[in-house]
């Protein structure tokens, strides 16, 4: 558990400084403006935000894409619940009962149960995520390459003719090898185990 305890303190510390606070303020006020617009979702405002982050710092950039992930729903939630109009694609359901109760005269209390049950959902994910960690870490780092292309490829009992497809084309750029100048692949067979390692086995038999 010291594992995994120290870095939860230290992320916790993180959390309560003034600076983190205010990127995941400007975050949740970007993300509910993107959210209670229908067409414009959690993906668009990341999409528009991520170039003004390259002068940024990383973390506090990590914790700003955070707000606008969190509060997205939440703010779709708002139009779907007062004008039947889902802001983004996970508000459609909110309109099976949110709407109906606008209808009632009873608008806020849809609200307020939608935005209690956004952020109790979301306390509840994070504790059980920390309470799990232990278990589930040990695992996914005893993933390797062979055990990604199996779950990727073959999850769902069969191998379909793009994973063949895409099997040999992996085959083929190693062979040809990995241009180091060039940034592309081809040219130097000499280079190509060592470029892909994981793929040596291919290029042993190329």
């Amino acid at each position: 558990m010291d594992f995994f305890g120290e870095p939860l303190m230290l992320g916790l510390a993180q959390l309560l400084q003034p600076s983190v606070l205010l990127y995941i303020l400007a975050g949740t006020l970007v993300g509910l403006a993107f959210g209670v617009v229908p067409g414009l979702q959690s993906v668009t405002a990341l999409s528009v935000f991520l170039p003004i982050t390259f002068w940024w710092d990383p973390v506090l950039s990590m914790y700003f894409f955070a707000g606008i992930i969190g509060s997205a729903a939440n703010g779709g939630a708002i139009t779907s619940i007062l004008l039947n109009m889902p802001g983004t694609a996970q508000n459609a359901a909110t309109m099976l009962e949110g709407y109906p109760l606008t209808r009632q005269g009873k608008p806020v209390f849809a609200l307020n149960v939608s935005a209690c049950a956004s952020g109790l959902g979301a306390v509840f994910g994070v504790l059980m995520l920390i309470l799990f960690l232990p278990v589930f870490v040990p695992v996914l780092l005893s993933f390797g390459p062979a055990e990604t292309f199996l779950d990727r490829h073959f999850r769902t009992g069969n191998a379909g003719v793009g994973d063949f497809l895409q099997c040999g084309q992996g085959a083929r750029r190693c062979r040809d090898g990995f241009d180091v100048f060039g940034g592309r692949f081809g040219g130097d067979r000499a280079c190509r185990c060592r470029a892909l390692p994981s793929a040596a086995p291919i290029c042993s038999t190329g």
